[in-house]
């Protein structure tokens, strides 16, 4: 080699570009913008394209069924219900249900209902909040805020019912607590409320589902099919996107006068 000339001139002056590989592993966790979650993930990417990932997912052990251990009930769900602020209704609605099951306590029909309306309304805004985090890891902060928008009408609602936004405290054992029943004023602003609330979901689900740039990001990665999803015991929305019929509401005495 000529003096002065470095391997890259080299190659350059024979006319050929000369080929590099960049291998790295990028870990991510426990705590990350993207996983609100107790995950650690491995990446292992060649340039700028993920070869293989690793995840491991560990409970956030925090000790609560040693709390509880010798608790007054009423005390302990007033624990449960505070385990997340995202589902607290359903921690406190599955803890107050074990002890009536173990007590042999029926609540009324009314009760149960209420029960439901918080559940599934809970259910709605959980999934509207997982969707704007999911737009913010697209790269789409417009759907990113106009699903944080959409979750709003939810939150409202289940402040009407109980007061609170976060910790609805709705079931006590035995039925509901008095300033969560529904009155009529409080039912015909419920109804109102969803038949707005439907309307301009279907519009973003249209807005969504018809956009380039998501569909591009989306079509394609991250399949899992019934196979997968039998393997590893995919539930709820994940399972029925995989053709698998599962819904634990199935399962649950308070849905048997509803369909879904």
């Amino acid at each position: 080699m000529e003096e002065g000339k470095d391997d890259y001139s080299e190659f350059m002056g024979k006319g050929k570009a000369r080929e590099r590989t960049f291998e790295c592993e990028v870990p991510i966790g426990f705590v990350h913008s993207a996983l609100l979650e107790p995950y650690r993930t491995r990446y292992f990417i060649e340039d700028e394209i993920v070869k293989d990932c690793e995840i491991e997912v560990d409970p956030a052990y925090r000790g609560i069924e040693r709390i509880l251990e010798g608790m007054p009930v009423e005390k302990a769900n007033i624990v449960t219900e505070r385990i997340c602020g995202i589902c607290s209704h359903s921690h406190i609605f599955n803890s107050v249900r074990t002890a009536e099951m173990g007590l042999a306590i029926e609540p009324p029909p009314a009760a149960r209902a209420v029960r439901v309306l918080g559940q599934e309304l809970e259910r709605i805004h959980s999934h509207l909040i997982f969707l704007a985090h999911a737009c913010e890891v697209l790269g789409h902060e417009t759907f990113a805020y106009r699903s944080f928008l959409m979750r709003e009408p939810v939150m409202e609602m289940l402040y009407l019912i109980s007061g609170n936004r976060v910790h609805y405290s709705i079931p006590v054992l035995g039925g509901i607590r008095p300033r969560t029943q529904i009155t009529e004023w409080k039912g015909q602003k419920i109804l109102r409320e969803l038949d707005k609330f439907e309307v301009e979901l279907k519009k973003f689900i249209d807005r969504f589902l018809s956009d380039i740039m998501v569909m591009s990001r989306l079509k394609g990665a991250g399949v899992c099919d019934r196979q997968m999803a039998r393997k590893y015991h995919a539930v709820g929305p994940t399972a029925r996107a995989s053709g698998i019929e599962e819904d634990h509401r199935t399962h649950m005495y308070e849905y048997e006068d509803y369909d879904w």
